[in-house]
């Protein structure tokens, strides 16, 4: 099980943290991943996409196809990837 916790700061920041507690080897890498770059959309497709915002994530990038765990966008945007 994960633990997830979000800190807010005096100056109005929040800070987000999270273990990940995960029976299998998870990513090791941060990848980022630039404004209007083109990615595979999965790997059983050939379907390409654009990126609108840069984002940073605990991941890989192999061929295109990138997959991040955790990630940020440079709006802020955050998202986990949950394991029920």
């Amino acid at each position: 099980m994960c633990t997830s916790f979000a800190l807010h700061a005096k100056d109005e920041s929040y800070m987000l943290s999270r273990t990940m507690d995960f029976s299998i080897e998870m990513a090791k890498t941060v990848t980022y991943i630039p404004q209007n770059f083109h990615l595979i959309h999965d790997y059983s497709s050939s379907e390409m996409y654009q990126t609108k915002y840069a984002y940073v994530g605990m991941g890989a990038l192999e061929d295109h196809c990138n997959i991040v765990f955790d990630g940020v966008n440079e709006q802020g945007l955050t998202a986990p990837i949950r394991k029920q």
